[in-house]
């Protein structure tokens, strides 16, 4: 159902299975569940789950944040730490008492992480103060984490629908584009902004400002950037474009590591094609399949994947 598209019907579904005794028990339903909950950013209903899993499990929950993304980080940056600051409700001036406590930490720390999962609206003032609190920071050398862009980036994207007057949301955009490295997607939203507004193209710069290293932070990119030890590279997708990247990369590599961490949705007919190529490629390659979610892997795990093929799990409960 959820390859198809089909979420509510998945959620009802894993809803009304969890909530029958016998099924309560079964570890895959809550970890498929809380899933669906955070690719949807539905951070209310996980962390009602998550109070649900550690009252029938006597154990910690899920974290929101993925824990395998985030625990390379110093203890001050992760969640809770005192270089943290989460957002969460809508993007408005209602966060300028949570902007000038980050203003306050950069005087203490050299690097902070914004966490902006929880983030669930945005209206101009919001996203012009947080364009703003990203200039102080630079301006001010401190580097940079960001998290949880992608709904932000979605809700920017709503927000403009190719009204140039709205210049607060497209200076955010742009500079989350930029400080995610997402080159492609900055220079097609530039060329939008400026057919708009009449203005000049705006340029691509490199960076707006220093960020934090993310060796092990796996966010979509234009460029993969590749950890120590095995390379790997990061799919999205398991479009042409997209499978042919692999194939190209796996060239004279005896290692082919495929990191499926921000692939959040897959159809059968695309997992199929994955399938297909990870297949022929173990003829001649180490191949790994790292870190799919679990709704990604349970759909993987209905396919004739080769047994040399190796799924490397995420963390999940």
């Amino acid at each position: 159902m959820f390859a198809n598209g089909r979420s509510e019907d998945a959620r009802a579904l894993l809803e009304g299975q969890l909530a029958t005794a016998p099924a309560r028990s079964n570890p895959l339903l809550w970890a498929l569940l809380f899933s669906l909950y955070r690719i949807e950013g539905d951070w209310t209903e996980f962390d009602a789950l998550a109070a649900r899993f550690q009252d029938q499990f006597q154990r910690p929950p899920p974290a929101w944040l993925d824990a395998d993304m985030l625990g390379h980080l110093p203890a001050q940056l992760q969640a809770g730490g005192d270089a943290c600051i989460q957002l969460a409700g809508a993007l408005d001036l209602r966060c300028a008492a949570r902007f000038d406590e980050a203003r306050n930490k950069a005087a203490r720390h050299p690097s902070l992480h914004l966490d902006l999962s929880r983030i669930d609206g945005v209206d101009a003032d919001g996203a012009g103060a947080l364009s703003g609190l990203v200039r102080f920071l630079a301006s001010n050398g401190n580097a940079l984490l960001l998290t949880g862009t992608l709904g932000v980036i979605e809700l920017l994207r709503h927000a403009v629908s190719g009204d140039g007057k709205l210049s607060a949301y497209w200076t955010l955009l742009l500079d989350l584009y930029q400080l995610e490295g997402r080159r492609v997607e900055f220079e097609r939203a530039a060329v939008e902004y400026a057919l708009s507004t009449g203005a000049p193209v705006p340029d691509w710069e490199a960076v707006v400002m220093p960020l934090v290293p993310r060796s092990q932070v796996r966010e979509q990119r234009d460029e993969p950037r590749y950890q120590a030890g095995p390379e790997v590279i990061a799919i999205t997708g398991a479009d042409e474009e997209q499978l042919l990247a692999v194939r190209e990369f796996a060239g004279g590599r005896r290692y082919v590591n495929i990191d499926l961490t921000d692939l959040h949705r897959i159809s059968p007919t695309a997992a199929a094609s994955l399938v297909e190529l990870t297949n022929d490629l173990a003829d001649a390659h180490v191949v790994r399949l790292l870190r799919p979610n679990p709704l990604v892997e349970a759909l993987l795990e209905t396919l004739d994947l080769d047994a040399r093929v190796q799924l490397i799990r995420a963390k999940s409960l």
